[in-house]
């Protein structure tokens, strides 16, 4: 039996490669078809980002205040950050920090969410939020989703970066590949997964796109249907981020608020329980839902 589950997932998997374009479930991509066709509002297509995100998977979202940024900096500066073994640090949300964060969230970011809202159709709820440091991956073996993949959770997750510094090419910028070159990638670099594949150069230019920017820049990306990677900084270099993950959430309480679970975001638990949907019957349960919830 566990044979036939494990060529059911497998084909599921290769299809979603084949047709689909991305190393998201091919199941996982039949959703967020019909989520878009059927259950995603059309009338803020006209909205230049809301359109971008819509046709690309990824849009600019602008830039948050600096003097947020300076401030959420002078705390995080205190840890004393390193690099370790995973190449990777994790900075500690403390409440000072979460209190700058929460700010950002609401002043800066809540118009735009509310926009997002109306597009999804659905209510939106934070559900997972860190801040790390990027430094250069001396491994061969993934060190921080530096090998690029699609992930395998619902359309309705998606994620907001906010750039802590100016972010070039050099200190590993988030690096997506274009949904219009998305065959020419699996074809060209020979991509089985996010272990098999040819690595690509780094001057691949129309192939990728990469989120470059300046200090405060904030970028919306649904990576669900966007294969993606994040970048590996220079020798030397390094790269702080904010991440927010954010659920489109079909639920009949109506006034629930983006920070409901501000208790539960430290880990990746809730945003699994909200949009990490395994199984088909579950999944299209999960999409009646949402037809059934739809805001409008």
């Amino acid at each position: 039996m566990k044979s036939i589950y494990k060529y059911i997932d497998k084909l599921n998997y290769n299809l979603g490669l084949s047709i689909f374009k991305n190393s998201n479930w091919a199941s996982l991509n039949l959703y967020r078809y019909f989520y878009k066709k059927k259950i995603c509002n059309p009338d803020y297509l006209k909205i230049d980002y809301i359109n971008s995100f819509y046709k690309n998977g990824y849009t600019k979202l602008g830039r948050v205040e600096v003097s947020y940024i300076k401030e959420l900096k002078d705390l995080l500066n205190i840890q004393n950050p390193t690099n370790n073994k995973d190449y990777l640090f994790h900075y500690k949300i403390t409440p000072d920090i979460y209190k700058v964060l929460k700010k950002i969230i609401q002043k800066e970011l809540s118009e735009k969410i509310k926009i997002l809202e109306k597009y999804y159709n659905q209510k939106i709820v934070l559900t997972f939020l860190t801040i790390s440091r990027n430094y250069p991956s001396q491994k061969k073996e993934e060190s921080y989703s530096n090998f690029f993949h699609t992930d395998g959770y619902a359309y309705n997750m998606f994620k907001i970066f906010v750039n802590l510094h100016d972010v070039n090419e050099e200190n590993g910028p988030l690096t997506l590949v274009k949904k219009k070159y998305a065959k020419e990638f699996l074809k060209k670099f020979d991509y089985k997964s996010r272990e098999s594949y040819t690595k690509p150069s780094n001057n691949e230019g129309k192939i990728f796109y990469k989120n470059t920017g300046k200090m405060g820049d904030v970028f919306l990306c649904n990576t669900t249907e966007v294969i993606h990677r994040a970048g590996d900084p220079d020798t030397g270099q390094y790269r702080d981020m904010i991440f927010l993950n954010f659920v489109a959430y079909p639920t009949t309480k109506k006034n629930i608020s983006l920070l409901e679970y501000e208790d539960e975001l430290y880990d990746d638990k809730l945003i699994k329980r909200l949009s990490k949907i395994k199984g088909l019957k579950n999944l299209i349960s999960f999409y009646k839902k949402n037809l059934k919830e739809k805001l409008v």
